[in-house]
Protein backbone atom coordinates (compact mmCIF):
# COMPACT_ATOMS: atom_id res chain seq x y z
CA UNK A 1 0.00 0.00 0.00
CA UNK A 2 1.83 2.78 -1.25
CA UNK A 3 0.92 6.86 -0.78
CA UNK A 4 0.76 9.35 -3.23
CA UNK A 5 0.99 12.17 -1.19
CA UNK A 6 4.05 14.08 -2.42
CA UNK A 7 2.69 13.69 -5.80
CA UNK A 8 0.06 15.86 -5.75
CA UNK A 9 -3.83 16.48 -4.70
CA UNK A 10 -4.99 13.47 -3.41
CA UNK A 11 -8.22 12.45 -5.15
CA UNK A 12 -10.69 11.14 -3.06
CA UNK A 13 -11.87 8.73 -6.22
CA UNK A 14 -8.60 7.06 -6.84
CA UNK A 15 -6.86 7.18 -3.48
CA UNK A 16 -9.40 6.65 -0.63
CA UNK A 17 -6.66 6.01 1.61
CA UNK A 18 -4.77 9.01 1.28
CA UNK A 19 -7.74 10.94 1.99
CA UNK A 20 -8.22 9.13 5.30
CA UNK A 21 -4.49 9.46 6.56
CA UNK A 22 -5.08 13.70 5.53
CA UNK A 23 -7.72 13.75 7.27
CA UNK A 24 -6.02 12.31 10.58
CA UNK A 25 -3.06 14.12 10.08
CA UNK A 26 -4.95 17.54 9.96
CA UNK A 27 -7.50 16.50 13.44
CA UNK A 28 -4.46 15.99 15.13
CA UNK A 29 -2.28 18.59 13.93
CA UNK A 30 -5.82 21.03 15.27
CA UNK A 31 -6.23 19.03 18.27
CA UNK A 32 -2.46 20.11 18.97
CA UNK A 33 -2.76 23.75 18.71
CA UNK A 34 -5.69 23.47 20.70
CA UNK A 35 -3.87 22.13 23.73
CA UNK A 36 -0.75 24.08 22.83
CA UNK A 37 -2.80 27.15 23.14
CA UNK A 38 -4.63 26.45 27.00
CA UNK A 39 -0.90 25.37 27.89
CA UNK A 40 0.28 29.14 26.69
CA UNK A 41 -2.75 30.34 28.65
CA UNK A 42 -2.40 29.01 31.65
CA UNK A 43 1.63 30.00 31.73
CA UNK A 44 -0.31 33.84 31.72
CA UNK A 45 0.40 35.00 28.70
CA UNK A 46 -2.20 37.52 27.10
CA UNK A 47 -4.83 36.64 24.68
CA UNK A 48 -3.21 38.34 21.71
CA UNK A 49 -0.07 36.75 22.24
CA UNK A 50 -1.49 33.41 22.01
CA UNK A 51 -3.05 34.32 18.74
CA UNK A 52 0.10 35.06 17.37
CA UNK A 53 1.75 32.18 18.64
CA UNK A 54 -0.69 29.57 17.03
CA UNK A 55 -0.36 31.88 13.62
CA UNK A 56 3.26 31.42 13.59
CA UNK A 57 3.45 27.82 14.15
CA UNK A 58 0.30 27.00 11.62
CA UNK A 59 2.34 28.75 9.31
CA UNK A 60 5.83 26.95 9.81
CA UNK A 61 3.24 23.13 9.58
CA UNK A 62 2.42 24.63 6.08
CA UNK A 63 5.94 25.85 4.87
CA UNK A 64 6.57 21.84 3.98
CA UNK A 65 3.22 21.58 1.90
CA UNK A 66 4.15 25.23 0.63
CA UNK A 67 7.60 23.68 -0.63
CA UNK A 68 6.10 20.43 -2.55
CA UNK A 69 3.45 22.41 -4.10
CA UNK A 70 4.90 25.92 -5.30
CA UNK A 71 3.12 28.98 -6.22
CA UNK A 72 0.35 26.77 -7.21
CA UNK A 73 -0.97 26.25 -3.37
CA UNK A 74 -1.57 30.29 -3.49
CA UNK A 75 -3.81 30.78 -6.52
CA UNK A 76 -7.41 30.12 -6.47
CA UNK A 77 -8.52 27.72 -8.74
CA UNK A 78 -12.04 28.16 -10.64
CA UNK A 79 -14.96 25.95 -9.93
CA UNK A 80 -17.78 25.32 -12.31
CA UNK A 81 -20.94 26.80 -10.79
CA UNK A 82 -23.07 23.83 -10.07
CA UNK A 83 -26.76 24.72 -10.08
CA UNK A 84 -28.25 21.50 -7.77
CA UNK A 85 -26.70 23.65 -4.52
CA UNK A 86 -29.17 26.73 -5.12
CA UNK A 87 -32.18 26.54 -2.98
CA UNK A 88 -35.42 27.44 -4.88
CA UNK A 89 -37.11 30.26 -3.81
Amino acid sequence: MKLKLLSGVANSSSDPIAGVVLINISMTLFAGLAVFSRQVMNAGLHPFEVVFLRTIFAGVLLLPLLALRGRSLLQARKRARSTSTRCAS
